[in-house]
Formats: C-alpha cells, sequence, structure tokens
C-alpha cells in the first residue's frame, strides 16, 4: 500500500483521518467537496490526500489551524447526526472529538510560547 505523504507537523499541526466505505459514496463526494472547495487563500491552510485501498477510502486531512477545521467539523456533525460510517483513528467521529483535539493543540501551542 501506498505511504501517505506528510506534511509538515510544524506547519499543518492538527491531522484528521477519516475512512469511509465505498458503498457511502455520496457522502465521501459531500466531504471531498467541503474540503476541495476551497479558496486559493484557504488552500494555505489545508491539505487533503485521498486513498483507495478495497472497499475502503481514507482521507487524511491536515489543518495549519482550529480556523481551518471549522468548515470540516459542520460537514462532520451534519453527517453525523444520520451516518455512522465515519471513523476517526478506528473510532466513531462527533465533533466534540474535533474539537477536543483542536483544544488539546492550541493548548500545548499556547503553552509553549509563553
Amino acid at each position: 500500500m501506498a505511504e501517505f505523504k506528510r506534511f509538515p507537523p510544524d506547519k499543518y499541526p492538527i491531522e484528521l483521518h477519516l475512512s469511509f466505505s465505498r458503498r457511502d459514496a455520496d457522502l465521501v463526494q459531500e466531504m471531498k467537496s467541503v474540503l476541495d472547495n476551497q479558496t486559493r487563500e484557504e488552500s494555505k491552510y489545508r491539505k487533503t490526500i485521498a486513498k483507495h485501498v478495497g472497499n475502503t477510502i481514507t482521507m487524511r486531512c491536515y489543518f495549519k489551524d482550529v480556523d481551518a477545521l471549522r468548515p470540516v467539523a459542520w460537514k462532520l456533525k451534519d453527517q453525523n447526526l444520520r451516518k455512522d460510517t465515519l471513523q476517526y483513528e478506528s473510532t466513531k467521529v462527533t465533533p466534540r472529538m474535533l474539537i477536543e483535539k483542536a483544544e488539546s493543540i492550541l493548548n500545548k501551542e499556547m503553552s509553549v510560547s509563553i
């Protein structure tokens, strides 16, 4: 299996892994549209890679900051109300998990800079 390219963690500290079943193609398309429909300015803050292996589609998203994560978190929240197919590092994803991860990274950054 091909390795994912890793963006520099100092530039993109928030890393999100999403796994989808191929039968959820409509959900994958919605997520890709959220991630791909970004302005040139937004693309400086968010990078996405998708791989297709067997019946699984894996997306890895790298975010520069919490603000870049926000549109994706909202889309996940909308989808989570009617789907249980999203996975985040082998567990079901909830918007709260994304917020907690972003907050922990932000807290680490703040403690280092003080």
